[in-house]
């Protein structure tokens, strides 16, 4: 579980807001603050999410017939490094904010691709997810317990303003 197929993996679940990223088969994307990451180990993401009991949230999305493996990880590959010349947007200059560029960007632009999704008026996870409708398929956490209700997590509202002051404070050379 959790290694193969395609998840949207929420990190820090309960914080405002939180991280994303994106695993096909094993694989982990994300762009953060100092820029794309690819091709991680789901593995090596576990021990961390458990180690540090870090509240994380899994959406499986479908497998898609159209695409190999191969092929759904070297686009996911070219999305995440289409933002890699941003990333001096994120640090280096005080107050400076993502410009609207945040992790959900090359996961958007990955569902709009391979799941035809519309992401015309998606800005935030709390978007995505309902655009997404039955490509959800399951729905996994680890370090959630405490934070459901009868079996469900209702994931708080966020604004971009609140992502500008996260990327400030996670500027380097920032105390966070």
């Amino acid at each position: 579980m959790l290694i193969n197929g395609i998840y949207i993996i929420l990190l820090h679940a309960k914080k405002i807001p939180p991280h994303l990223a994106i695993a096909i088969d094993g694989r982990v994307f994300s762009l953060s603050v100092n820029g794309p990451k690819i091709n991680g180990k789901m593995s090596e993401l576990i021990s961390m999410i458990q180690s540090k009991a870090i509240k994380t949230l899994f959406f499986q999305l479908s497998e898609r017939e159209d695409y190999t493996t191969l092929q759904l990880i070297e686009k996911m590959k070219k999305l995440t490094l289409a933002y890699s010349g941003l990333a001096p947007l994120f640090h280096g200059r005080a107050g400076l904010d993502a410009g609207g560029v945040t992790c959900l960007n090359p996961i958007k632009e990955f569902c709009r691709s391979v799941y035809k999704t519309n992401i015309a008026g998606v800005n935030f996870i709390f978007d995505l997810l309902p655009e997404l409708g039955n490509e959800v398929i399951a729905r996994f956490h680890l370090n959630m317990e405490s934070c459901l209700s009868e079996g469900v997590f209702y994931l708080k509202k966020y604004t971009m303003e609140d992502i500008n002051n996260m990327i400030r404070r996670l500027q380097p050379g920032k105390i966070p």
